[in-house]
């Protein structure tokens, strides 16, 4: 999972695991049409990287950008988790590429 998120980043991005099976991905200096990008680039890497043992793992992404929505890390976060529980709820009830494109365009905005 790590060279696969790693591999959709920059270099200056920073990977960290959250707790079971969630990561949050800092983009310093990135702005909103970066972190969709890098939000596009996450979901296909995880998808297109075979992982896990029926090789398809799917990918759910809740995005905040700072400080517009933020001026901490916690509130970033708290706003960044809202967004991916409600893309975990869109992805139960749709799983393909346009439904995965989708939820993180509606999970952004809120």
């Amino acid at each position: 999972m790590s060279d696969a998120l790693r591999a959709a980043v920059r270099e200056a991005d920073v990977i960290c695991r959250t707790g079971g099976e969630e990561f949050a991905v800092i983009l310093p200096g990135a702005g909103e049409d970066e972190a969709v990008a890098a939000a596009h680039r996450v979901v296909a890497a995880v998808r297109d990287g075979r992982l896990g043992p029926s090789g398809a793992l799917t990918t759910s992404v809740g995005l905040a950008i700072g400080p517009a929505e933020g001026d901490t890390v916690a509130a970033l976060f708290r706003v960044a988790d809202d967004r991916l529980l409600a893309a975990k709820a869109r992805a139960r009830t749709a799983r393909s590429p346009a439904a995965e494109r989708g939820a993180i365009a509606r999970s952004f905005a809120g």
